[in-house]
């Protein structure tokens, strides 16, 4: 699991995710994105993707982060935006509007 080969990999990586999950409880899940040809890019985070109903839908990765936020009832999370289908191109532009915002919809 996640590159583990040994006992003690697995116990750092769970060290790891421990570690992750009380930086959350008190800051909030951190961004791990980085800047890429002027776009930020969260790298080795939640991917999620858009359906043609502009349903969202998660990715492959991400997961342990998504548990994480899920377990804390965190209402926020940084998430990289993966494939769009065509015919939700038009609802990414309200998913970033302010009323997206309030509704608990927001794409950044």
């Amino acid at each position: 699991m996640d590159g583990c080969r040994t006992h003690d990999d697995d116990v750092k990586r769970y060290q790891q995710l421990d570690a992750l999950f009380e930086a959350a409880s008190a800051h909030g899940l951190p961004s791990r994105a980085t800047s890429v040809a002027g776009r930020m890019i969260e790298h080795d985070g939640i991917t999620v993707h858009m359906a043609r109903d502009g349903r969202l839908l998660v990715g492959w990765g991400g997961n342990h982060r998504l548990a994480i936020a899920q377990c804390l009832g965190l209402e926020l999370v940084p998430a990289g935006l993966g494939l769009v289908h065509a015919r939700a191109a038009r609802q990414l532009r309200f998913r970033r509007s302010e009323a997206a915002r309030t509704s608990g919809w927001y794409i950044a």
